[in-house]
């Protein structure tokens, strides 16, 4: 076979792999790898048979030469020289993705081909993102979780893909000039990938999503489009208001009357009564007691407060933000404080009965502290983990187990869990749990599961209620069992040998977090409530993720004076995070939720300007392209859809490690080394006419 058919076939196989980089390149990163190498191997196979050097120079040589210098030394420097050699030749591998596409492609329209492929199976996926977003919603996860549903692993990796299409969607929206039927077309998969980017509800995926298509509006000189949507920004900021609040309800009669409303200037988070106080844990404001709709007593935390429960007699046990806790008793109304302690572990979900305090740690177990007074009386269960909803009574301790998957039974003796009696595997997104005397109600996606005990002790399943779904709190009022949904509809429940409801025609205010702003004494139900506007979260310092990033970020600085020059190496951070984070801090992180901290962490100031000279070259490499490219149909829209995309992407970095996410780095490289390529063809295109 002579050398023309082999490049023939050669070239006919390089698109094959192509292809399948395209078609998996938002939804499988195995198989896109497949797809990149393949690629990859056959164009260096090509140049092998034919001489010729297909890798044409783009400017970014010795920016990326200089990257992976950093790399290296950081990686000869680090004390974890496995992980950072491996992550150093990941980083390496995955940069001549820079230079591929203008080396296997030869033509304008296969360039358009390979643009409308990946937009195909990127619109694709996002069709189907939306039927599970939509589902999610139904499922009522959004208040639950604060986030959205993902197709990947983590939901802000979906985030920042779709974030991605959808700006290079608007691109075509806002450059192309043809008939009304294409700027339609575009228009409805540029409505289906924001929509997708909304339901995602990744702030850090708006933010890049956001600052993507300004650029665009910005490049395109249409100043009306970037005030119209800043001005409707700031109206959204200024009309939803964040609220909290105490209310409290009279449950009688089969009736449910709103008594009082107690509004609160902070983050309502938990509340309890005390004769004529209320006591409320106030996450931005604090410890609030409040007698006559005046407050007394204002405690201010070391950290947010989370939920104030009474743990025995009049001493109190208040939950502070970093796994801290505080101990108060009630002197004559007022809050004296008596004790404090750090748990030992990262608390998930905390309950009192019987004058103990059960702390449920993800990480290393479930404590029961015995004594307000003396709080080294404890008993430690290092075995109980990974689960966060539990319900326990003098008889029995029920969990949805994390691990397994499904709801765990333990016996118990006077409130402590012995041995496991009975196990129902059964995944759920939203897991509930309460134990009664004889029975246990399991919420799992499909209704709430009922199980009878018998007189031996033995857990049996009794009934599955596919009408009863996203119950997330369960209460007694008068001796009878209530229970709330996530949207607040209020169900009586009653067990005789099966489960009897009835639904309540009010509703109440709707709490998502299980167990923290509900409260029952005598007849009245007091919920806290907590709405936070989403947008305007990002600047809250009071939202929990924002002060777990503060955290990191404090962290990585620390982590950096000690490495200055050339950081720890591009490694897990998770073994360095433990030696460096603050004492009261449980949860270790293996990344910093931030491009450029992350970077002078691992690869110290030698790193950081590396990486910052690298993007600032492809980014005035970006602007030069569409400069040259602005008046070619189609390819100008890809371009100045590229350039939003990368600033996208440097801005999503501020809030996320996205420079260190396989798929997304995957997608930015593919998507500046396809512009180059369109660059390369037109320079080749002009030579030749000249």
């Amino acid at each position: 076979m002579d050398n023309s058919k082999k490049i023939k076939i050669i070239d006919s196989a390089i698109f094959v792999f192509i292809v399948i980089f395209l078609v998996s390149l938002t939804n499988s990163i195995f198989v896109n790898q497949i797809g990149y190498y393949g690629a990859l191997v056959l164009v260096l196979v090509k140049y092998y048979i034919t001489k010729e050097n297909p890798f044409k120079k783009n400017g970014l040589g010795i920016a990326i030469l200089l990257f992976l210098t950093a790399e290296l030394i950081s990686a000869i420097l680090s004390n974890n020289h496995p992980n950072a050699f491996n992550n150093l030749l990941k980083r390496a591998l995955l940069l001549p993705m820079l230079y591929l596409f203008s080396a296997s492609i030869d033509s304008e329209d296969k360039g358009k081909l390979i643009v409308k492929i990946f937009i195909g199976a990127a619109i694709l996926m996002v069709a189907i993102y939306l039927v599970v977003a939509y589902e999610y919603l139904l499922a009522k996860l959004y208040a639950v979780e604060s986030k959205g549903p993902s197709l990947f692993k983590y939901v802000m990796t979906a985030g920042g893909i779709i974030s991605f299409i959808t700006i290079i969607l608007f691109a075509f929206l806002i450059n192309e000039k043809h008939n009304i039927k294409y700027r339609v077309f575009v228009f409805v998969l540029f409505l289906m990938s924001f929509v997708s980017l909304i339901a995602n509800y990744s702030r850090a995926a708006w933010l890049g999503g956001a600052m993507g298509m300004v650029i665009i509006l910005l490049v395109k000189k249409k100043w009306l489009y970037v005030v119209i949507p800043f001005v409707a920004v700031v109206a959204y900021l200024l009309v939803v208001k964040n609220q909290s609040f105490v209310q409290i309800y009279k449950i009688a009669n089969n009736n449910v009357e709103e008594i009082q409303k107690i509004d609160t200037d902070g983050k309502a988070t938990s509340v309890i009564t005390a004769g004529e106080n209320l006591f409320i844990a106030d996450f931005q404001n604090g410890l609030l007691n409040i007698k006559c709709n005046k407050i007394v007593q204002n405690i201010k935390s070391t950290t947010p407060a989370g939920k104030i429960d009474r743990w025995s007699g009049d001493y109190y046990a208040v939950y502070l933000c970093g796994s801290r806790f505080s101990v108060y008793k009630n002197v004559d109304g007022k809050l004296k404080k008596t004790g404090e302690f750090l748990s030992s572990g990262k608390i998930v979900n905390i309950k009192t009965f019987d004058d103990k305090l059960y702390l449920q740690k993800y990480d290393n177990g479930l404590t029961v502290m015995l004594n307000p007074e003396k709080l080294t009386q404890q008993i430690n269960f290092k075995d109980l983990k990974e689960f966060e909803n539990f319900d326990v009574n003098k008889n029995f301790f029920s969990f949805y187990s994390l691990n397994k998957k499904g709801l765990v039974v333990y016996s118990c003796m006077d409130g402590f869990p012995k041995g496991k009696i009975f196990e129902y595997k059964k995944e759920a997104s939203l897991a509930t749990v309460y134990q009664g005397e004889n029975f246990i109600l399991f919420q799992e996606d499909g209704g709430l599961k009922v199980f009878s005990i018998d007189s031996n002790k033995m857990v049996k399943q009794n009934q599955l209620i596919t009408k009863l779904k996203g119950l997330v709190h369960y209460f007694k009022v008068n001796n009878i069992l209530h229970g709330i949904t996530v949207q607040g509809d209020l169900y009586k429940l009653e067990f005789k040998d099966q489960l009897y409801y009835e639904k309540y025609k009010n509703k109440i205010v709707p709490i998502a977090l299980f167990g923290m702003g509900l409260y029952v004494s005598g007849d009245s139900l007091l919920c806290a409530y907590t709405k936070r506007n989403r947008i305007g979260s990002i600047f809250d310092p009071y939202h929990i993720t924002n002060i777990e990033r503060m955290n990191q970020w404090a962290t990585g600085y620390r982590i950096f004076k000690d490495n200055p020059f050339f950081g720890v190496g591009d490694i897990d951070l998770i073994p360095i995070y433990k030696k460096y984070k603050s004492s009261y801090e449980k949860e270790n992180f293996g990344h910093l939720h931030n491009n450029y901290v992350h970077l002078i962490a691992i690869l110290g100031l030698f790193g950081f300007f590396a990486v910052m000279y690298l993007f600032y070259k492809i980014l005035t490499l970006n602007i030069k392209i569409y400069k040259k490219l602005k008046n070619v149909p189609f390819v100008s829209s890809f371009s100045l859809g590229v350039l939003g995309m990368f600033v996208g992407f440097l801005f999503s970095g501020l809030a996320e490690w996205n420079f260190g996410d396989h798929e997304i780095i995957t997608l930015v490289w593919f998507l500046v080394g396809l512009n180059i390529a369109f660059y390369n063809l037109f320079n080749k295109k002009t030579a030749q006419n000249d």
